[in-house]
């Protein structure tokens, strides 16, 4: 079974991240991030963003790929 340790949560109506550490068998909330908060990763030591400037909150619909699949 493959193991998440961490989870970006883009919320595009409220503009934040929200990082969700595992921690045992359950997730908590390490940080919730808006404006020019900056985002840094424990698993990628030195990487850094502020999400405001690189993440695009827009109104995206995903498709799973079977529905890409579809006519």
């Amino acid at each position: 079974m493959a193991v998440v340790p961490e989870v970006w949560l883009i919320d595009s109506q409220a503009k934040t991240v929200e990082v969700l550490k595992l921690q045992g068998k359950n997730y908590f909330v390490d940080a919730t991030l808006a404006g020019d908060q900056v985002l840094a990763s424990s698993l990628f030591p030195g990487w850094q963003i502020v999400p405001h400037r690189r993440v695009r909150f827009s109104r995206a619909v995903l498709k799973t790929p079977y529905e890409k699949m579809q006519p």
